[in-house]
């Protein structure tokens, strides 16, 4: 069993606009304490598309998700 929980904060900021503020918080079971994970960023929506949860991690942590998810 896995023994980290990823959490993300998404504050909407007005829907369609370009200010998503996104914060992503990390729980370890085993230790019984929590970490933050890069910084909170705003960021708008990517041009004819939708936010990816791939794209929120990597763009709050700066870690590319196929590189190596099982680090964080």
């Amino acid at each position: 069993m896995r023994d980290k929980l990823l959490a993300i904060g998404w504050d909407v900021g007005g829907w369609m606009g370009n200010n998503h503020g996104f914060s992503i918080i990390q729980w370890n079971y085993d230790k019984k304490e929590y970490k933050w994970l890069g910084k909170s960023i705003e960021l708008g929506i990517p041009a004819a598309s939708t936010f990816s949860l791939e794209y929120i991690i990597e763009q709050v942590t700066d870690i590319q998700l196929q590189r190596n998810l099982l680090k964080l």
